[in-house]
């Protein structure tokens, strides 16, 4: 390990090391409480990646956290799905501190470097984004900023994504591809109702592991691995990074969760390594003028879009189960060999001898094992925390 190795921090450690030209790609996945300082990490890997001259996606959302990247100097395009029928931004108000909200012209607005573009499709997207400016990219979430999801909704976004990760597992360029996805359970979701069982199961997850070979990285935060498919966190994610009150996952074992529980903001774990810190980056109201340093001062979106069905024509998958002996829940938590070895720590070796003298409950379909997840948590003499 070099001189300049040993002075900088454990996580940018992992990601020099796991992202240089001989390894690829790396899936690390980021938990941690509300307020813990997750978007503040995610901000430091965005000027990590910046530096590095990596192609940057982040994942728009109403909350508009990126504007952390703008107040750290790093040019912003916003990406604009051709599904939005209008779109704003604006900061919002105080009642008791007498600010009103305003709208912003966003591309207008001085100290910051932000453009709007649109997009039609994730290939159109892939091609035509900067590898010089931060790549936000937005797809709708509902029709409006203040409507629930419609199950319709909620297929769009993900086959979405499987479009767009298939498209950059394919992509003819092989510049290093960095995703920051912050609220990661919007797109590798536990929701597995209806049709959306099959991209959760198959879709998303089979992309996910063509990243690394692909050299694309993705980073994701949420509160809890409890919020995300355990197909992501189980078996996909490379590393795990704990922030403040952040429930251990039970791989790690070696991380204490009285230690996790006890950080402070900005502080987290990597297994493996002793607890540090991130360098906390700048705020948006200590570089941007026009956001004034009040929390109730945010920066968000308003929008209307009409979200096209994408479910597939002629498939009624709620119909298909209902003279089934099982459910797409049931479908959602059978795991292969592989699976089951990561989950207990044994080898595949161990766990095909144990599922075939019973000591493991398991079924050979085409000359494969098959095991249930929640079964495997439940049986006693399994080594698996809860």
């Amino acid at each position: 390990m070099s001189d300049d190795q040993k002075n900088i921090s454990p996580i940018e450690r992992l990601i020099m090391e796991k992202e240089s030209k001989e390894v690829g790609g790396v899936i690390t996945q980021l938990f941690g409480e509300q307020g813990a300082g997750k978007t503040l990490a995610l901000t430091n890997k965005a000027l990590l990646d910046y530096n590095a001259d990596r192609i940057i996606f982040w994942r728009g959302q109403t909350s508009c956290q990126w504007i952390f990247l703008a107040a750290n100097n790093i040019p912003v395009t916003l990406w604009m799905h051709e599904s939005y029928q209008d779109f704003g931004f604006y900061l919002t108000g105080s009642k008791n501190k007498g600010i009103k909200s305003r709208d912003i012209n966003i591309e207008e607005q001085d100290e910051v470097d932000i453009k709007v573009e649109t997009f039609s499709s994730m290939d159109e997207l892939v091609e035509k984004a900067s590898s010089k400016r931060a790549n936000v990219y937005y797809l709708p979430w509902g029709s409006s900023e203040r409507s629930g999801v419609a199950e319709k909704d909620k297929y769009f976004y993900q086959k979405k994504h499987v479009q767009f990760f298939n498209e950059l597992n394919n992509r003819e360029f092989m510049d290093h591809v960095s995703i920051l996805n912050d609220e990661n359970s919007n797109v590798f979701s536990t929701d597995t109702h209806g049709e959306l069982w099959r991209i959760q199961t198959f879709e998303l997850p089979s992309e996910v592991e063509d990243f690394r070979k692909n050299r694309v990285s993705h980073m994701g935060a949420s509160h809890s691995h409890s919020d995300v498919h355990h197909k992501y966190h189980d078996v996909k994610a490379n590393d795990r990074i704990y922030m403040r009150r952040a429930k251990v996952h039970r791989q790690d074992q070696e991380v204490s969760q009285g230690v996790v529980n006890q950080l402070d903001r900005g502080q987290f774990v990597v297994p493996g390594f002793e607890k540090d810190t991130f360098e906390i980056p700048f705020m948006p109201h200590e570089n941007i003028e026009w956001m004034p340093n009040h929390e109730e001062v945010l920066l968000k979106m308003r929008f209307e879009a009409e979200i096209p069905d994408l479910r597939p024509e002629n498939v009624d998958v709620d119909d298909f189960f209902d003279d089934k002996p099982f459910s797409p829940r049931h479908l959602d938590d059978l795991i292969d060999i592989t699976e089951a070895a990561i989950m207990t720590g044994w080898t595949e070796r161990e766990c095909r001898r144990k599922c075939q003298t019973g000591k493991m409950p398991a079924i050979k379909l085409d000359d494969k094992w098959v095991l249930s997840a929640s079964e495997l948590i439940n049986l006693e003499d399994i080594p698996i925390e809860e």
